[in-house]
């Protein structure tokens, strides 16, 4: 993913959505830290989706999310997703309408 990730160089936010994801271990947090850094010193944007608690603490525990803001590390895809458009100037209909999540709380 990381190889991949590097081949790709034309994205302004990077979107890691980690819902389906219940368990890292040393290798993969090495690789979602790559992806960050690498994310970071091109100027880009990294928002961090669903995470579970024990992906949570573990990627705590390793620094990787001192890496990243608290307001970029998110609940679900779609709040990522939402940060994200905003980040990139965009206001797409479903971040602003009742049924995104934390709609009360503007992006």
């Amino acid at each position: 993913m990381v190889r991949q990730l590097a081949a790709f160089d034309q994205y302004d936010v990077l979107v890691m959505d980690l819902t389906d994801v219940p368990a890292v271990d040393f290798t993969s947090t090495r690789a979602i830290e790559d992806m960050i850094s690498d994310a970071q010193t091109r100027q880009r944007c990294v928002f961090l989706a669903g995470l579970r608690p024990r992906v949570r603490q573990f990627l705590q525990d390793q620094g990787i999310l001192d890496k990243l803001a608290a307001d970029r590390v998110l609940e679900s895809r779609q709040e990522a997703l939402c940060r994200a458009a905003k980040e990139l100037g965009l206001s797409p209909e479903t971040c602003n309408g009742r049924d995104a999540p934390g709609s009360d709380q503007p992006y």
